[in-house]
This record gives C-alpha cells, sequence and structure tokens, in this order.
C-alpha cells in the first residue's frame, strides 16, 4: 500500500466515510457516485456536476491518444523514443495555441456581430492537428517568417469549426476496438 494512504487511514483511524450519490440521467438510467465529499460542502447537485465536467478531461486525453497517435511508436531505443514522444507533444502544444488564437479570433468577430450564428462554434482540433503536421517543417525552417506561417495556419482554421451543440448526446456503441497501432514489444535500451 502506498504510504500516503497509509498515512490517511491512521490519521482517520482506519475508518472512512463514503457517500453515496445517485442521480437520473434524461435516459431515464441513474448513476451512482461514490465520494468522500461531505454533504454539509456539496450538495448532490455539485456532485453530479462535477462529474459532468470530468467529460473534458476524458475528452482531452482521447484527443492526445488518437490525434497524436501516441501509441504509435516506431523507436527501438529509449533516446529515440524520447524524441518522438516530445516532438508529439510539441505537436500538440503548438496545436493547442494554434486552436486557442484561432477560438478567441472567431469569437471576438461573434461579439462585434460580425458573424451570426445559431450556436456557439469551436475550431476542430484533428483538422489543426492536421494542418500543423504539415506545416510544421515550414514553421521550424526559418526560411519565412514564423508570424506568417502562423497566420496562415490560423486563417485556415478558422474555415473548419464544430457547432457546439447544448445537451447532446448519442448512444454508446459497445464494441471490442482492435488497435489501432502494433505495439513492439521488444526491448528499449
Amino acid at each position: 500500500m502506498k504510504e500516503w494512504l497509509k498515512e490517511y487511514a491512521n490519521t482517520k483511524g482506519n475508518l472512512f466515510s463514503l457517500r453515496f450519490v445517485s442521480s437520473r440521467y434524461k435516459d431515464g438510467q441513474v448513476g451512482i457516485f461514490v465520494t468522500d465529499l461531505p454533504d454539509s460542502e456539496f450538495s448532490r447537485e455539485d456532485i453530479v456536476s462535477l462529474y459532468g465536467k470530468r467529460w473534458n478531461i476524458e475528452t482531452h486525453f482521447r484527443f492526445e491518444k488518437y490525434s497524436l497517435e501516441l501509441e504509435n511508436v516506431a523507436s527501438k531505443t529509449s533516446i529515440r523514443f524520447l524524441q518522438e514522444y516530445y516532438a508529439k507533444i510539441l505537436t500538440f502544444n503548438l496545436a493547442s495555441l494554434l486552436i486557442q488564437e484561432a477560438q478567441i479570433e472567431y469569437d471576438q468577430s461573434i461579439q462585434n456581430k460580425k458573424v451570426k450564428t445559431k450556436y456557439d462554434y469551436k475550431i476542430n482540433k484533428n483538422i489543426a492537428i492536421g494542418i500543423l503536421k504539415g506545416e510544421l517543417p515550414r514553421l521550424l525552417s526559418g526560411t519565412e517568417p514564423m508570424n506568417s506561417v502562423f497566420d496562415e495556419m490560423k486563417a485556415e482554421l478558422l474555415k473548419h469549426r464544430l457547432p457546439v451543440i447544448p445537451n447532446r448526446t448519442f448512444n454508446r456503441k459497445h464494441k471490442v476496438r482492435k488497435r489501432k497501432f502494433e505495439i513492439y514489444y521488444g526491448r528499449v535500451s
């Protein structure tokens, strides 16, 4: 057992108070949440709301895993593996900056009433990764001013938006997925 967990258990006298919170979803299913947050500080609605906010974190990790293809590793040595990993993280960070800049520009155009829309829109992250991967050599080569390449990519991204439709749900398809990439099980030295 982890040391911090042992220490926590000792301070609580080996007793944990758990709270079960249930909530009914719009489709009629019941969700049950187990927490140690006290009901004096967090209402049932707070717990359910916190769980709902967790969804953005879950989708962020899915985006990192599949869009950046973090599982798709071709390197066989540890130094090359790290280089490949850092390159993917650099790509992700640059894409995040690009998305953020494009989103701010788009939101400002809506506030200035240059664009009228029925829904809020967000920049398509997958398209952003694709555009950035194609333009990354040009961006990093130094042959052109970085700001002009960045502005061109941002202008292209503004064409690729997705509507944010509130309270939208889809039925989940439960299926066993095959691995997208083969995993090299050899020794990484």
